[in-house]
């Protein structure tokens, strides 16, 4: 009976590497566009999706899917293309705006941009899709007709191009780090330790330890590494949805997360995370001692 709990609990942390991989669920509409959200509830359907695409749980059944794609960049030079010089930007959450108020609401399909700041969104029907993107940190529209996008697809058509130009109005900086598993639990990155790609890393705006739909975040790329881009001259608090059990804890930081003040314009970097294996100890403490004094004194 023991070996088999035993078994039960080495299945269940597996399952939840595997889980802490995935980016997100995304709700997605599988009819055409219903700007009123009468319908959305009779719509809905899951799909788990993966940095940078978000795509129809239905597709494989359904007619040719079309796919929307692009970038969300800062225009540096001020020409509306994305070119040499502009700058991307990684984990930008992309939205199909139901409602088409220019904002984000609960229950509308989300992505995130990956590292290279591309994003793709693929549905099962041809129709119009209202595309909006959640501002980028220290920067504006780059003109009233880029906050949110208006694309209409055929069956099997692929709309490219599709991107989110902005101007940068205050001085960023860039925190970057890398995520590992921290085998020998000395909290340094060094051989036989294993990076962990496809892991969220977040500034928990709120502090209130969880990831909130909004805030800012980064995915690792195939070596563990991730770079967020947060306002230049302020605080920020560091999380990851990197989850721990009774077998592992974070080996640094030793806290779980980090308070970095950055300077504008700065790069600051060695914020990693690191999860080590940890020693389950169990059972009943027996003090002999006290024994054997009891029974000399009765």
């Amino acid at each position: 009976m023991r070996r088999k709990s035993r078994k039960n609990r080495r299945s269940s942390h597996a399952v939840a590497d595997v889980l802490e991989r995935r980016l997100l669920l995304s709700s997605v509409v599988t009819g055409t566009e219903d700007p009123s959200g009468a319908n959305l509830d009779a719509q809905f359907s899951t799909a788990i999706i993966t940095p940078g695409i978000s795509a129809d749980a239905n597709a494989a059944t359904s007619p040719p899917p079309v796919t929307i794609s692009g970038t969300v960049f800062y225009d540096l030079n001020g020409n509306g293309v994305f070119d040499a010089g502009d700058q991307a930007l990684p984990g930008r959450m992309i939205f199909r705006d139901y409602n088409n108020n220019g904002v984000f609401d609960w229950g509308e399909q989300q992505a995130y941009t990956d590292s290279s700041g591309n994003y793709t969104l693929q549905y099962a029907s041809a129709g119009t899709y209202i595309i909006g993107v959640v501002p980028a940190v220290g920067g504006s529209p780059a003109s009233s007709t880029n906050a949110v996008l208006s694309v209409s697809v055929s069956s099997g058509q692929t709309a490219s191009d599709q991107n989110f130009a902005f101007q940068q109005t205050q001085p960023t900086a860039l925190i970057q780090g890398r995520i590992y598993t921290d085998k020998n639990a000395n909290g340094v990155f060094d051989t036989g330790d294993l990076t962990a790609s496809l892991v969220t890393v977040y500034i928990d705006v709120n502090n209130n330890g969880a990831f909130d739909t909004g805030e800012p975040l980064a995915i690792t790329d195939a070596s563990g590494n991730y770079s967020l881009t947060v306002l230049g001259g302020t605080s920020q608090v560091v999380r990851t949805v990197f989850s721990t059990s009774s077998t592992y804890y974070y080996s640094a930081p030793s806290t779980g997360y980090y308070n970095v003040s950055i300077s504008p314009n700065q790069v600051a970097t060695g914020y990693d995370f690191a999860k080590a294996p940890g020693v389950s100890i169990s059972g009943s403490f027996h003090n002999d001692l006290t024994e054997r004094c009891a029974k000399i004194f009765t």
